[in-house]
């Protein structure tokens, strides 16, 4: 399958267009540490040949709960699904999921994204356990 080109979007605080390549920059200049306030900037793609992409602002404080969710609400079709975040070797997964099935060592979504998450390190997000975009 040929590498697709991405698909350019808008910011959603401001509506100003942006490419893949100029949305992270773009963040933050106009609402990220210029803003005064620290955020992280998480890119979603995914693994395959896909044009489509989002990158999500968030505060230190938000959990990978409140990524899920926002990852729910936009990116993929419904909520009713399992998922879990795989970082740096360990799986973040709901309480409800059985980790005896997991490969990874696992531990709660309810974790702070500032406790787990660096500038520039790559994770994975894995929903309906077949559908995968890369985030980081």
């Amino acid at each position: 399958m040929a590498k697709q080109t991405p698909k350019p979007g808008s910011c959603h605080l401001c509506k100003e267009s942006l490419t893949k390549r100029t949305a992270a920059t773009h963040l933050k200049k106009k609402h990220g540490a210029a803003s005064g306030e620290e955020r992280f900037i998480i890119m979603v793609d995914t693994p395959y040949s896909s044009p489509y992409w989002m990158i999500l602002l968030a505060k230190p404080t938000a959990t990978l709960v409140d990524l899920d969710d926002a990852l729910r609400d936009i990116w993929v079709e419904c909520c009713s699904h399992l998922s879990t975040f795989t970082i740096e070797g360990i799986e973040y997964q709901a309480p409800s999921m059985d980790p005896v099935d997991s490969f990874y060592p696992t531990k709660s979504k309810k974790v702070k994204l500032e406790k787990v998450l660096c500038p520039g390190m790559a994770f994975s997000y894995e929903y309906d356990f077949g559908t995968t975009p890369n985030s980081g």
